[in-house]
């Protein structure tokens, strides 16, 4: 059924409205991710203002980001003292057994 439709579509002289957006506004702009970067440097060029609030509002992201990792950073120094705190609690336990099979 589904292989019927499709042949009718495709046989269709009009068969391109549907599979094929021709004349869609996504296809007029070709602009490139380098036009708009360079697009968007100009604007913040141009105005002081806009480009000393993207300045504070990135070091304000750089600072929490900063404050994350250093949080990170103390977790993982507990989780490593832990750990080390219970290897050598294993390693007396082992210790103790061993020293009492002995006697």
């Amino acid at each position: 059924m589904f292989r019927y439709i499709l042949r009718k579509l495709l046989s269709e002289k009009s068969c391109s409205r549907y599979l094929i957006r021709r004349y869609s506004d996504s296809n007029k702009n070709k602009t490139s991710n380098n036009d708009i970067a360079y697009e968007a440097e100009y604007y913040y060029k141009q105005d002081k203002e806009l480009l000393e609030l993207l300045k504070q509002k990135m070091q304000e992201e750089v600072k929490c980001m900063q404050e994350e990792v250093t949080t990170m950073r103390n977790k993982i120094e507990e989780y490593n003292r832990t750990i080390n705190e219970n290897l050598r609690f294993l390693k007396g336990l082992e210790k103790d057994l061993s020293a009492s099979d002995k006697k």
